[in-house]
């Protein structure tokens, strides 16, 4: 037990000497301390400092290998954090032998290896490490009015905690500053663990790892599946980087929805990192999850995230559809789609007629069947014929619509639709519908308006013109009472009268949406109006999805 595992206590000092190279193994998470979390740390030394008494931050867990180099398991937040602590009070000093001090604590250039490259105390992952080389660690960096912007979650966090550390010692003056920058050394006090094998080192992170902040779902599957595949270091390394890009690409908090989605495909029961191992590493190895499933996986997640596909689109008809899909209340959808990215060819022509069906059934399900057991049932059916011998596309296919449940979205998008996001969904998908229209996305920035306004003041001329209440509760909700504005128009437009909104709606230099178009030119604005227009609009919808009315 002695040779496996070595602890003793050490001043930060002692841990960040020269020839002490700290590196992050291949499994590790990103760097995911907040600010409140940065600036406890600094009022907990801060206040350590007043009593005289050093701070204790927990254990420093290392895997030392051969070649001397010792692999974080557990601390990198903390030498992370004191490492960027460091730095900002380094470039804030102006006591050369102090600076010097806190210079080789983060590195050094006096036992610089080739091509003249400082030795750093702390290296990152091949993601973060130029970042924090060259905006953290070098000396003077963090002074830097022309700094290396961001590109990820985890760079972003060392800016906020740089700003927020430079922030509190400008504040301090120089004195007081300069004496917790020559103690800070010896008043950080750790637990030096060493663990001398590396095979190790994905069961102590796991057990560790839990204190403080813990690891999300994402980075314990990572570190299971990496354990699971038992692959040589390269080949670990290579995996890790790949994994550590992709959460970079599109966040973490998007790495633990993908991975959610992917355990939803494969098993209705369990959630988390317990119900991926049960229900995806089933089916497959972790070896091949990792290199063939969640490459696949993710270009389709980027495709239903961003409704822009990653694949030949004549037209962008595809776009549009998976653009319409993301417009709806509920999130059952997306496993579907994610899984018919992943295991269908991409044939151009299949893939349009499967996002079309796909789209109409989504908003069929959002507007008619509202009961959440039997649209669950519904998708899930659907999510379990994908792959299946049998076509999606066969008589009897999942995707299709009854007749009656064409009649009742008929008479739905004729009438109230009570919930706002509902609201917007329709008026959105109605755009492309009409004639002249598109597909919106996010970026056009449109808002829905109700030309009568739903809330008029007592005042109001409307109460005036709609003197029947009734009438006015039942018709402002309704399709027909739908524009799309810009958000700055919408507010200006609010409760004007129908002229003065018409007059604002077409100004001239003004973005007209084609929902809106249909306006130009009125006079009036009436129940019959309102409930005539419903009726179009509604049937010039039912006939873009193909339904016959």
């Amino acid at each position: 037990m002695t040779d496996y595992l070595k602890a003793n206590d050490t001043y930060l000092r002692d841990l960040l000497e020269p020839g002490c190279e700290l590196s992050l193994p291949p499994y590790q998470r990103s760097y995911s301390w907040e600010t409140d979390e940065a600036g406890a740390l600094l009022d907990d030394l801060l206040l350590a400092l007043d009593k005289e008494r050093p701070h204790f931050v927990g254990a420093g867990v290392l895997v030392e290998l051969d070649d001397g180099t010792c692999l974080i398991v557990d601390g990198q937040q903390r030498l992370t954090t004191l490492t960027i602590m460091i730095a900002a009070l380094r470039d804030l000093e102006g006591d050369g032998d102090v600076r010097a001090s806190l210079d080789g604590m983060i590195g050094s250039l006096g036992d610089q290896s080739d091509n003249n490259k400082p030795s750093w105390r702390l290296t990152l992952n091949d993601l973060n490490r130029s970042f924090f080389s060259e905006r953290i660690q070098r000396s003077g960096s963090t002074q830097l009015i022309d700094a290396l912007p961001p590109e990820n979650e985890s760079q972003t966090r060392m800016e906020d905690n740089l700003a927020l550390y430079r922030e509190r010692f400008s504040a301090m003056d120089d004195e007081a500053r300069r004496t917790f920058a020559e103690a800070l050394g010896q008043l950080v006090v750790l637990v030096r663990v060493t663990v001398n094998e590396w095979s190790e080192g994905y069961s102590v992170f796991r057990v560790l790892n839990t204190r403080g902040k813990g690891p999300s779902d994402h980075e314990i599957i990572k570190s299971n599946l990496l354990e699971a595949a038992d692959l040589p270091q390269p080949e670990v390394n290579a995996l890790s980087t790949r994994w550590a890009e992709f959460e970079a690409e599109i966040g973490g908090g998007n790495m633990n929805d993908l991975l959610s989605l992917i355990t939803g495909i494969f098993t209705r029961n369990g959630k988390g990192p317990d119900g991926f191992t049960s229900g995806v590493l089933s089916k497959m190895s972790a070896e091949s999850f990792l290199k063939e499933e969640l490459p696949a996986y993710f270009r389709a997640y980027k495709t239903i995230s961003s409704g822009k596909p990653g694949f030949d689109d004549p037209g962008g008809h595809i776009a549009s559809h998976i653009n319409h899909l993301r417009l709806i209340d509920h999130q059952l959808w997306r496993p579907v789609a994610l899984k018919y990215l992943r295991y269908t060819s991409h044939k151009p022509e299949r893939m349009r007629d499967f996002f079309a069906k796909l789209e109409r059934f989504a908003f069929v399900m959002m507007l008619v069947v509202t009961d959440a057991r039997p649209r669950q049932k519904r998708y899930q059916k659907l999510l379990d014929s994908i792959g299946a011998t049998r076509s999606i596309f066969d008589r009897g296919e999942p995707l299709k619509i009854e007749r009656s449940e064409i009649a009742r979205l008929h008479e739905r998008l004729q009438t109230r639709i009570g919930a706002p996001r509902q609201r917007k969904a329709v008026a959105l998908r109605l755009n492309a519908a009409v004639q002249d229209g598109y597909a919106l996305t996010p970026e056009h920035g449109a808002t829905l308006e109700h030309v009568l306004p739903r809330n008029p003041a007592e005042d109001s001329h409307w109460n005036m013109t709609w003197p029947n209440v009734n009438a006015r509760r039942e018709l402002c909700e309704t399709i027909g009472n739908f524009v799309l504005l810009s958000e700055r128009l919408n507010q200006a437009v609010d409760t004007l009268s129908f002229r003065d909104k018409c007059a604002l709606y077409f100004a001239d230099n003004q973005m007209v949406f084609p929902l809106t178009e249909d306006l130009r030119g009125r006079t009036t604005w009436t129940p019959d109006d309102v409930r005539t227009r419903s009726k179009d609009l509604a049937d010039i919808l039912m006939r873009d999805w193909g339904f016959k009315i």
